[in-house]
């Protein structure tokens, strides 16, 4: 199979992007790297039987039709290894992105953070939005987030009425498909400070389904993101636990004990699922931007205990951390977990990416 086969064909799986993967088509992905049943394609469809080829055949005249849509729509394929593919991130295992504007911001997952919060957000919320945007475009940092009402909105609009801010926006449509004013002046304006894409094929319309995909994207295609509200069993946080479980980073900004929409944040704090941060600088400091290469990822759960008794312990994460060994892990999931004068001993399970496993006690006496 040439290059441009495989491209095509990846245009033609897009189609599939979290929905139901036909039966007959596994085997196509599974040629291309790609792994039936992950969080790009939900689960297995029954269909009539089709012959191996004939399954190419469709998914390639599939694919050169979404590939016409596109550029008719000045909109460019992306599939892993181009430039301006996002490698490392929740992306690399899509089978492709379709991508409008200056693709080059996509190639630079570790100088951007994702902020996202609830689509009712309230004026403490945006508010918040607006100082993190602020703060984190001040640092040089690419903002990403959609076209959602409430925070994202208000991110992108901050961002773009910011000099040099720049901008990456994950689109819950199909590229060549349009937005209702006033969101589609916005788009337009984004297009200018980077590119708008969509793991969606050209003419897919937005759906319920679609839109929770693109909060599953957006929580993976950053170093980290940064939830500044979210309701109590919001979309936004089964995004943010899932997207943690699988090691990203996800940040949590707490808010007022009475609010609603602040509730959703103290629960993924309090879970260790989200670190909590106050401002783009913990933000940044947090996410490790510019590690060293000795630095590695480690996951790791913590027991407090503060007593003798068994009501006194309290578990944490898991969660993960950066950390240049397993001591150095145990000692940052100290920091982050116990505060700065609480006499307690803490035992942490320390998880590193190789399989290894490692328990250590940390005491610190009155």
């Amino acid at each position: 199979m040439s290059t441009e086969d495989d491209r095509t064909i990846r245009a033609g799986l897009s189609y599939y992007t979290g929905r139901a993967l036909p039966d007959h088509l596994i085997d196509a992905v599974q040629t291309l790297g790609l792994q039936p049943g992950t969080w790009v394609f939900p689960k297995p469809a029954a269909g009539l039987p089709v012959s191996q080829q004939q399954a190419l055949d469709n998914l390639q005249a599939l694919g050169r039709s979404l590939r016409e849509r596109a550029t008719a729509a000045a909109a460019t394929l992306v599939v892993p290894d181009d430039p301006g593919w996002p490698t490392g991130t929740g992306c690399d295992d899509l089978p492709c992105l379709w991508i409008k504007g200056d693709r080059d911001f996509a190639a630079r997952p570790d100088q951007s953070v994702a902020l996202t919060g609830s689509h009712a957000g309230s004026e403490y919320g945006l508010r918040v939005a607006e100082e993190f945007t602020a703060g984190l475009i001040d640092a040089r940092q690419t903002i990403v987030t959609s076209t959602a009402p409430g925070a994202d909105r208000r991110v992108l609009s901050t961002a773009l009425s910011m000099p040099g801010g720049r901008t990456v926006v994950v689109s819950d449509r199909g590229i060549d498909q349009p937005f209702r004013p006033p969101v589609a002046e916005v788009v337009a304006r984004a297009l200018a400070r980077g590119p708008v894409i969509s793991p969606f094929p050209p003419g897919s319309p937005p759906t319920p389904s679609r839109r929770i995909f693109t909060d599953q994207l957006l929580f993976r295609i950053a170093a980290g993101t940064v939830v500044v509200e979210a309701a109590l069993g919001s979309q936004i946080m089964l995004a943010a636990r899932d997207a943690a479980r699988a090691g990203f980073h996800v940040f949590a900004v707490p808010g007022p004990v009475t609010s609603a929409l602040s509730a959703g944040c103290h629960q993924l704090i309090g879970e260790g699922c989200a670190q909590m941060v106050t401002d783009a600088d913990e933000v940044i400091n947090a996410a490790g931007y510019d590690r060293p290469s000795f630095i590695k990822p480690f996951t790791v759960t913590a027991e407090v205990h503060r007593g003798g008794t068994a009501f006194s312990r309290q578990r944490v994460g898991p969660f993960p951390v950066w950390a240049a060994s397993v001591a150095h892990a145990a000692n940052t999931a100290f920091d982050i977990v116990v505060g700065a004068d609480d006499p307690v001993d803490l035992t942490v399970w320390v998880h590193s990416a190789d399989g290894g496993r490692e328990a250590i006690t940390i005491s610190r006496a009155s």
